[in-house]
This record gives C-alpha cells, sequence and structure tokens, in this order.
C-alpha cells in the first residue's frame, strides 16, 4: 500500500541520495507506457541528477562508504534523533488541553527549531547538529523534562552515539563535502524523488491490480534503502497491515431546506 512507500523516503547523505536517484531511473525501463505525469517527474530526476554529477569530481560517492564505522555510526545517531522528533510530534498531536502535549510543543521548539531536514549533512556538520541539540537541551534545562515524559532512552542513545561518532570523526580525515553549491544540488535531487514517488502514487495507486504492480516495480528501488537493522521500518509496516489507517471522512449534505448540516465521520 502507499504508506510504506512514503514512510521508505529516507534522510539522505550525498551517496545515498545519488544512489537512490539512479536506482530510481534505471527502475522506469522496466515499466511501458508511463503516463506524462510519471515521464515529467522523471525527467526532473534525471535534470536534478546530471547537475549534482556535474560538481560532483573529487567527491567519493561509492555506496560502499556507507558500510564504513563512521558511516554506520553516522546513521545511528541519526536515528536517535529522528526517533525522538517522531516521539515528541506523537505527543505534540495528543489533545492541547492534557499537560503533556503542550510541554512536547515546547520541547520541539526548543530541540528542532528548524525542524528535521529531508538531506543528512555531511559528517563533521552532522556532528555540529547533533552537539547544538545536545547544547540546547544542556542550556535550557530539557532534559528533566524529557526524562519526566518517558524520553530518557532517547536521551541516552543520543549522548552514546554522538560520543561515539565524535571519537570515530576525531580519527578520520574529513573527506566531507561542504560546498554550499553541492549541498544545494543534493537538496533538488531530494526534491525531485519526493516529488516522482508523489507521481507514482498520484497516477498508479487506483486499486487496479496491473497499476499496483506497476507502482511496486517503479518504486521498487526504495525498499533497499533502508537502514541496515533498522527494525522501525518492519514495525510500522506490520501495524499499517494490521491497522490501516481509517477511511476518509465524508460529509452529507443536507437537503434543501434542511437547517442542520450533517456531518458523518
Amino acid at each position: 500500500m502507499m504508506h510504506r512507500y512514503i514512510r521508505r523516503i529516507p534522510r539522505v547523505n550525498l551517496s545515498g541520495g545519488f544512489a537512490l536517484g539512479r536506482a530510481l531511473l534505471v527502475a522506469t525501463d522496466l515499466v511501458p507506457r508511463l503516463s506524462e505525469p510519471i515521464l515529467r517527474a522523471r525527467r526532473l530526476l534525471e535534470n536534478r541528477l546530471d547537475n549534482l554529477a556535474a560538481r560532483l569530481p573529487g567527491h567519493d560517492v561509492n555506496p560502499q562508504n556507507e558500510r564504513t564505522s563512521l558511516a554506520l555510526a553516522g546513521r545511528t545517531l541519526d536515528a536517535g534523533w529522528v526517533a525522538l522528533h517522531d516521539w515528541l510530534e506523537a505527543m505534540a498531536a495528543l489533545p492541547a488541553h492534557q499537560e503533556a502535549a503542550r510541554t512536547a510543543v515546547e520541547l520541539l521548539i526548543g530541540i528542532f527549531p528548524h525542524g528535521m531536514a529531508l538531506v543528512r549533512p555531511p559528517p563533521l556538520l552532522e556532528w555540529a547538529e547533533s552537539e547544538a541539540r545536545l547544547a540546547r537541551i544542556d542550556k535550557d534545562g530539557f532534559e528533566p523534562t524529557l526524562w519526566a515524559l518517558g524520553g530518557k532512552p532517547f536521551v541516552e542513545t543520543i549522548r552514546s552515539a554522538h560520543a561515539h561518532y565524535a571519537n570515530l570523526l576525531s580519527h578520520t580525515e574529513s573527506g566531507a563535502w561542504s560546498s554550499r553549491v553541492l549541498k544545494q544540488c543534493l537538496d533538488g535531487v531530494v526534491y525531485a524523488i519526493h516529488a516522482y514517488v508523489a507521481a507514482v502514487i498520484a497516477e498508479l495507486f487506483d486499486g487496479n491490480p496491473e497499476s499496483t504492480d506497476q507502482a511496486g516495480a517503479l518504486l521498487g528501488p526504495l525498499d533497499f534503502v533502508q537502514y541496515q537493522g533498522d527494525v522501525r521500518a518492519v514495525f510500522f509496516e506490520q501495524t499499517l497491515d494490521a491497522f490501516p489507517p481509517p477511511p476518509p471522512a465524508t460529509f452529507q449534505l443536507p437537503a434543501h431546506g434542511d437547517k442542520q448540516h450533517v456531518c458523518a465521520v
């Protein structure tokens, strides 16, 4: 179902974004007679990837680099922050009169003033971003509040992952890309990937088995761009299968002359 593919769009870095974009383009060769909206999204993604590739001389985007100790530590640290952000967002969605909801909103604004970007920054900036969030937690005294809400495991995991990442980073030469132009190009690729996935979902998730098979082929690369050992994705997919989202709300328009508006949800 389409919710699986929406959840499978990951936060990516340079090599991950480049590899995912190329894989999605290759997948389009497997499906004949693509609709114009999908072809238009494909052309946009292809142009953005070409633009990024033109600025990559000297930068190693080999996906094999994602298996280094530094890369794995970076993904662990990033997963910790994403988990904390998602947990606070879920708490903030509680009814506004609940104290936990108001507290979660304050924590989100205080710790994540800019939210969570779609693109993971390069290693040195990723560490700096994590360091800044931890500094806000310490400076503003957020840790006791997080613990009171039940967030102790998140904080402890993040602090441990941050220390490990900093240790590895200090022993690694900084081959991280830092060009502002390169960052903007990668942002463009990631937005194009989201636009492409949205176009496929809008065009092909119509309940027709043939269309569903085509969508599965086009979005298949998303199945393979997952963090190793990321059980959260499996948990969410199993939960969606067991408890699918409710159908959209329907509204019954009142008959002519009726004074009451009837809403069925």
